[in-house]
């Protein structure tokens, strides 16, 4: 008989992993990369012009975090009504999983200005 294998033929057929370059814009409607684009450079620009001018306390960066969530929470519930239910949870599950990897990072980040005891003037020039 055939030579069997522990694989079928089928599974060594190449899967998309998510980095297919240019082919990830064609994984939405342009509108929902414009509706992107758009609220992104908003934001930024609120950002900007508003929350950076606020005064750098605890309650103010705890009121900014706020802020963030609240408009995450607000585009989230605007794509489900552009999309559907299934869409809009996968949307809020990306979020919050970037969302924790980025406090991941803040903490490793922290660890490692702390151990060459950066001046907190060089700590911000190298966040911002």
């Amino acid at each position: 008989g055939g030579m069997h294998t522990l694989i079928p033929h089928e599974s060594r057929i190449p899967r998309p992993d998510g980095d297919e370059g240019w082919n990830l814009f064609k994984s939405a409607p342009l509108s929902e990369w414009l509706i992107l684009v758009s609220v992104c450079v908003s934001i930024s620009v609120f950002d900007m012009v508003f929350l950076q001018r606020l005064p750098s306390t605890f309650a103010v960066h705890c009121a900014v975090l706020v802020v963030w969530m609240f408009i995450a929470v607000l585009y989230g519930i605007a794509f489900q009504f552009r999309s559907n239910e299934q869409m809009a949870l996968e949307w809020f599950s990306g979020y919050m999983l970037e969302w924790i990897l980025s406090m991941d990072n803040l903490f490793i980040f922290h660890l490692v200005m702390d151990a060459f005891k950066t001046p907190m003037k060089q700590v911000h020039k190298a966040v911002f």
